[in-house]
């Protein structure tokens, strides 16, 4: 299970960062918010939605909420 401050890479996009937020629903897939841990080419931090099937953990904890 993935949980908060785990690095996760997403399997499709290959997209890595660290899970800050999990969406739980009573119906529905769960999703992870992964936020990349560098600024992109527009000096912005990205932050994206993934369905918890789709990323695979990379580091349990790699920050402590």
């Amino acid at each position: 299970m993935t949980g908060l401050g785990d690095r996760v890479s997403d399997k499709v996009t290959g997209f890595t960062g660290i899970v800050i937020a999990v969406a739980t629903y009573l119906f529905g897939t769960d999703l992870v918010l992964v936020q990349a841990q560098e600024i992109n080419s527009e000096g912005r931090i990205v932050e994206l939605w993934f369905d918890t099937s789709a990323v695979v953990i990379l580091e349990e904890k790699a920050v402590e909420p």
